[in-house]
């Protein structure tokens, strides 16, 4: 690294935290070194949900380090699936028996990404015959590193993770962002913050608005945010977020 950077995480093990750490710390710097160098934005899903050739060459450099050490294990990665929900949920039932099976999202938040919004991450989750046992992001924007392990707990730059003591409302920072489903889960989660927000309008902090989930519930865990209200981001279909969000 030149120029007084840092220099990215690295663990030297080859565990799977170890290599899940390293793999997610990586492809988040080469991600932010490609913020604003993009050649072609493509959509997949819905017209809001975007994706670059910096999302494809972040799972093909996820998918090349992870098989290094792991050879035999199953990776499933959101850019070679089928958009939809209905795709991610087929492609994860087909590959859910898999001894040792990756799910990665390569670029968590391309929107925000492609508009240089610094709200994006690395998310890498293992499942050992159906069940998480580790759960990476990576955030390069802030140099965040949220790291979970079945068992063991969830960390933030190796330090215990732990949820806010707050007890009211009105004491908390509530975050909510809303998925690219404009037709089935928008006019939910709109209703729903309106709904939060008549009734605690006089009493509640400002609701925070990142347009983000792969942050947002880390940030929870770690006790800046207090609570975080999405529908349709962690449906059964998104594998993605929902794997390493659960563990």
């Amino acid at each position: 690294m030149t120029n007084g950077e840092k220099e990215p995480f690295s663990v030297g093990s080859k565990g799977f935290t170890a290599v899940a750490v390293n793999t997610a710390a990586k492809a988040g710097q080469w991600i932010k070194s490609k913020l604003g160098d993009f050649t072609k934005i493509s959509h997949k899903y819905t017209p809001q949900d975007l994706v670059t050739e910096v999302d494809k060459g972040a799972e093909t450099m996820i998918r090349n380090l992870i098989l290094t050490y792991f050879p035999d294990h199953s990776i499933l990665g959101e850019e070679g699936v089928e958009p939809g929900p209905a795709a991610s949920a087929q492609a994860l039932a087909k590959m859910k028996d898999e001894e040792y099976l990756w799910i990665v999202d390569p670029l968590d938040g391309t929107t925000n990404f492609v508009h240089g919004f610094p709200f994006y991450c690395v998310s890498i989750a293992l499942a050992h015959r159906g069940e998480v046992i580790v759960g990476v992001v990576y955030d390069p924007s802030r140099d965040e590193l949220f790291v979970a392990e079945k068992g063991k707990g969830a960390y933030v730059h190796g330090k215990p993770m732990r949820v806010s003591e707050e007890e009211r409302l009105m004491d908390s920072l509530l975050a909510t962002g809303f998925p690219a489903d404009r037709n089935g889960a928008l006019p939910v989660n709109l209703a729903g913050v309106r709904r939060l927000c008549r009734r605690h309008a006089t009493c509640a902090s400002p609701a925070r608005r990142r347009s983000i989930s792969p942050t947002s519930r880390p940030a929870v865990s770690a006790g800046s945010g207090r609570s975080v209200s999405t529908h349709g981001t962690l449906r059964p279909g998104h594998c993605w977020s929902k794997s390493r969000a659960e563990l």
